[in-house]
């Protein structure tokens, strides 16, 4: 009878379900570590990166600061990335503390081209009440 494990593996700490700290895994098991564990991480940052990009394109409030705060998260999260394949342990937490700073400019830039879309829409609608 074949037995199928599965679970999730969180990306911080001693690492006590692997059975060893994370940077003394292969190369191999590293990928594969990178494409479990990290590839939802992975896949909000893109889809980050496309709805800001999106957002450029249509010209939105505050979008050109949080495309670039997305940039910023994705270039420290693929620095990140590069640690983990070098099985290296300098950097990790920096990258980590660049890309929620990138994170937060979006969230940030966001909030405040919400805020002046709003006040210029409700500016035109109290004009279009007073013609």
């Amino acid at each position: 009878m074949r037995r199928f494990v599965s679970g999730l593996v969180l990306a911080a700490g001693a690492s006590t379900r692997l059975g060893q700290p994370k940077q003394l895994l292969p190369f191999t098991e590293m990928i594969v570590h990178l494409g479990t564990v990290h590839l939802l991480l992975y896949l909000g940052v893109l889809s980050v990166v496309i709805t800001t990009g999106w957002a450029l394109v249509e010209r939105r409030s505050g979008s050109a600061v949080a495309f670039a705060g997305a940039l910023l998260s994705t270039a420290a999260e693929a620095w990140h990335a590069s640690i983990h394949l070098r099985l290296s342990t300098r950097g990790g937490p920096i990258a980590e503390g660049v890309a929620m700073i990138g994170f937060i400019v979006v969230v940030i830039a966001v909030w405040v081209g919400g805020r002046e879309e709003r006040r210029r829409s409700a500016s035109a609608r109290a004009a279009c009440r007073a013609a």
